[in-house]
């Protein structure tokens, strides 16, 4: 090959198809998953950390607000407790009474009202309510709840008519110097100055916290609006759940903002105190810590990719072309070639072993140029060998033909035994059909002989009855010929006045000898009947041993076609099996014929190719030529 087609061979690669550019991309892309995993796991820890810190600053100023909650309550449930061991209250002194709770209202301006319901259903305000006539403090929830449980009581909380502010009771009973019940002491106590306290709390920003009572609706809110309309937190979040424990975290959507709250509950009122933040706040220090990541990494991986780039380029860009340019002298047939790279890596072993692949290559190529001339005398021989194949293959074709021939005989033959089999099992089955009909028949004639048997033993039976009877009457005739000769006799005694008397007993006598001469006749009768039925009894057990042993012989000879019926069955299967192992061996037949006949096409074919194989090693041995060695 010429020394431009050398360059035309060696010519650039596209740098598309460049291995330095396949790896290279494949290490940034593995560097990119690599830092990109790395800052999607600092971004998770920050953003845990940045969420546990607003959680932990949410609920400290949650907590706080329920301190001042707590100690705003007890201020009010301390005064009004203080009120009630005052002796003007215990003793009902309106006028005193009155003036204690004007100066303790003036001291205490979170009190709107304060009031004493007494026991016989009396109301006594200040300042001076406008009650309505029927009012009876008895019924409500504060008098009841106050003498129920014998303590301070606070009522629900509820929003004011007049200044739309919520308001809670404070109650506590009243006794008497001796211990009775007399009433109970109340104050409403105002919680603006409280609500202030929440509402103006500031989270961050935008943050604020609120408070809600226990059904979940405002009592202090930013937006005074949510509380006069009463609104429910239920319609942003499940509040219940989180009214049920004494503290927690949450995240809710409201109006296309999510929001970070904690929450602390109020015991008093059976509320709780909210401090939430906006999401956009909470984690804008991330955002900022996930765009500085994002820059940082930009860099390395540029800076990365240049540093792998030029060590590519030095360490395996550079021995692949060395070894690119030695296997193209190799593909023009230059098998004399010398180690270039001086290198200890996977390159130099590459290297090494390219060296010694050409080594083994020219002794190849030396050896093959003096197999050449074997190969052709082989060839000869395998002609010469595939020719005798071919006489062999005809003499095997003959015999296949007459094992064939024979083989159709056989199963010619199998056809016919398996045709008289199946004759067989139709007459066996049409013999035991026959026989079954005549076990029946023997049965309905043992039938009938067990009938005839029953009738004769009962005939027998009735005839020992008639003799009874006759023997009776023969007993009762002798009786009475006894009688008619003692009525003679007496009769006889009797002279002329006996003489009817002694004619009537003759005729009497008379009788009772016909009688006894008949019960004889009919007694004689009976035995010959009683004889005749005992031989017809011996006859009909002979005819029934007779058909018993019929009925037996003819299941015995329905068991003989049963086993006729299965032997046959059997022959035919095993018949069955022989003709289809005949038809296989005709298949295997044809299947050596075609496979000998395939045998003879490839002594052809090899002669041919002994033919083709001489011509390429002439071939062969011009290409062989052509190398340097």
């Amino acid at each position: 090959m010429s020394e431009i087609e050398q360059e035309e061979s060696s010519e650039q690669i596209n740098w598309k198809d460049s291995l330095v550019t396949k790896v290279n991309g494949a290490i940034i892309i593995v560097l990119i998953i690599l830092i990109a995993g790395l800052g999607f796991l600092i971004n998770n820890i920050v953003s845990n950390e940045i969420t546990e810190s607003a959680q932990e600053r949410n609920i400290e100023i949650a907590k706080g607000l329920e301190k001042e909650a707590e100690a705003f309550f007890n201020e009010g449930a301390t005064l009004i407790k203080a009120l009630s061991y005052n002796k003007a209250v215990k003793e009902n002194n309106i006028k005193k009474m009155k003036e204690i709770f004007a100066q303790a209202k003036e001291d205490n301006s979170y009190f709107s009202a304060l009031y004493l319901g007494t026991k016989a259903g009396k109301m006594h305000t200040y300042p001076e309510l406008n009650l309505p006539s029927d009012y009876d403090p008895r019924q409500r929830p504060w008098y009841k709840k106050a003498q129920s449980e014998k303590q301070v009581v606070w009522s629900d909380v509820y929003i004011d008519a007049d200044s739309n502010k919520p308001i809670i009771t404070v109650a506590v009973p009243i006794m008497n110097s001796n211990g009775d019940f007399i009433g109970v002491l109340g104050g409403d106590v105002s919680l603006a100055t409280l609500s202030n306290a929440v509402i103006n709390r500031k989270i961050g920003e935008n943050g604020y916290a609120y408070m809600v009572n226990k059904k979940g609706e405002l009592l202090a809110h930013p937006d005074q609006e949510k509380v006069n309309n009463n609104f429910d937190l239920a319609q942003v979040f499940n509040i219940k759940q989180a009214l049920d424990k004494e503290n927690g975290h949450l995240e809710y959507k409201y109006q296309g903002k999510f929001k970070l709250a904690s929450y602390t509950e109020v015991p008093t009122i059976e509320g709780a105190i909210f401090a939430q933040a906006p999401f956009s706040e909470v984690y804008q220090a991330r955002s900022e810590i996930r765009k500085s990541i994002l820059i940082f990494s930009f860099i390395i991986i540029i800076g990365l990719s240049v540093l792998i780039y030029y060590i590519n380029k030095k360490y395996l860009l550079k021995p692949i072309e060395i070894m690119t340019e030695q296997i193209t002298q190799v593909a023009n047939g230059n098998l004399d070639i010398d180690t270039e790279i001086d290198s200890k890596n996977e390159l130099g072993k590459l290297e090494d072993s390219l060296v010694d692949m050409t080594d083994q290559l020219r002794e190849v190529i030396v050896n093959l140029s003096n197999n050449i001339e074997d190969l052709s005398a082989y060839s000869q021989q395998l002609s010469a060998s595939a020719q005798e194949g071919n006489a062999t293959i005809e003499t095997t074709n003959d015999l296949i033909e007459d094992m064939s021939s024979r083989i159709q005989q056989i199963s010619a033959s199998a056809e016919e035994v398996t045709s008289f089999a199946q004759e067989s099992n139709a007459q066996t089955d049409l013999g035991r059909e026959k026989i079954g009909k005549t076990v029946a028949n023997i049965k309905e004639i043992n039938h009938s002989v067990d009938e005839t048997v029953d009738i004769i033993n009962d005939l027998d039976q009735t005839s020992e009855e008639i003799g009874q009877i006759v023997e009776l009457i023969t007993n009762i005739a002798e009786q009475t010929n006894l009688l008619a000769l003692n009525a003679a006799i007496e009769a006889a005694r009797a002279g002329e006045h006996g003489q009817g008397f002694a004619v009537v007993a003759e005729e009497i006598r008379e009788l009772a000898e016909d009688t006894s001469d008949a019960t004889d006749k009919i007694s004689g009768l009976i035995n010959k009947t009683q004889e005749k039925s005992e031989t017809g009894l011996k006859a009909i057990k002979k005819v029934k041993n007779k058909a018993e042993a019929g009925q037996k012989i003819a299941e015995e000879t329905d068991e003989v076609f049963t086993e006729i019926e299965e032997a046959a069955e059997e022959t035919s299967g095993q018949i069955e099996q022989t003709a289809s192992a005949a038809q296989d061996l005709a298949q295997n037949s044809d299947d050596i014929s075609d496979a000998a006949d395939d045998i003879e096409n490839m002594s052809t074919e090899i002669s041919h190719s002994s033919q083709e194989l001489a011509s390429m090693a002439q071939e062969l041995q011009g290409l062989i030529e052509k190398f340097e060695v």
